[in-house]
């Protein structure tokens, strides 16, 4: 029953303009964007450093693809994020604007990465945007 009812479930969301992917032993769910193919935010935190990273793909070879990546931190227990840093990188056509840093973090505060991702055309008119959020639990 459980397989008949995934089944159907995908048909319905294909049938939506939904992409659907599967890894390993969880259902992926992503939204069909008109200009943008695809949007990836990552977040690692080794020995107090936090790589952040963050890509977004154009659809089309005559637009214009920015990446802007934020890192935000709150005190453990809270629910106010603030703002750490962040980083934009821009790819022309479908070429993938991508965003790779490190940021010195401590294990006192929970982080998260925002990706944002914007696509313009030759004269800087905003066809789409996009984002993509990932949390970690903490720096530790």
């Amino acid at each position: 029953m459980k397989k008949v009812l995934a089944l159907l479930l995908l048909v319905i969301l294909l049938g939506t303009n939904s992409a659907v992917a599967q890894q390993a032993d969880r259902l992926i769910i992503t939204p069909y964007y008109s200009h943008t193919f695809s949007i990836f935010a990552g977040l690692e935190i080794n020995g107090g450093v936090a790589t952040c990273s963050g890509s977004v793909t154009g659809r089309y070879g005559y637009t214009f693809t920015t990446a802007k990546v934020t890192l935000q931190k709150r005190e453990v227990g809270s629910e106010d994020w603030e703002y750490v840093d962040s980083w934009s990188k821009t790819a022309a056509g479908r070429f993938t604007a991508q965003v790779e840093e490190t940021k010195s973090v401590s294990s006192t505060y929970d982080y998260r990465v925002y990706v944002k991702g914007t696509i313009t055309d030759s004269e800087g008119v905003i066809l789409e945007t996009t984002s993509c959020l990932l949390y970690t639990s903490d720096a530790a």
